[in-house]
């Protein structure tokens, strides 16, 4: 099945889902730990980015949960390739069946309801 990996991911109203880039992560951890002060503004104006099929499920295959500890190098090895081909994508990409699977599998442990059905919609389910 081809999918485009750069597919950004929609709110319900339409608009992308964002996350803040790096750089603004970094900003908000000082924020939050009280070394930096911002004007509400200031905040408002930190940079960010559309959230993608490539960001969220390779966040997801790079995931490491409490039930992922006993796994072999094989299967995480696998994960780990299959991130690495969807990052490395810029467009269209062919996946087997296998890899769907693997997918659905590791978004529908550590994915969030809604981003799972977002990735399920794009993956035709």
């Amino acid at each position: 099945m081809k999918i485009d990996v750069t597919t950004v991911l929609k709110l319900r109203t339409g608009e992308p889902l964002e996350q803040y880039t790096p750089d603004a992560q970094l900003v908000n951890q000082k924020l939050a730990m009280g070394l930096i002060k911002l004007t509400e503004a200031e905040f408002d104006a930190l940079a960010k980015e559309p959230i993608t099929f490539k960001t969220s499920v390779v966040s997801a295959l790079d995931a490491m949960t409490e039930a992922d500890k006993g796994l072999t190098g094989d299967v995480k090895r696998l994960r780990g390739k299959l991130a690495d081909r969807i990052y490395a994508g810029d467009g269209e990409a062919d996946f087997s069946i296998e890899e769907l699977k693997m997918i659905k599998d590791r978004v529908g442990e550590v994915c969030s309801t809604y981003v799972l059905n977002v990735i399920y919609d794009i993956l035709g389910e």
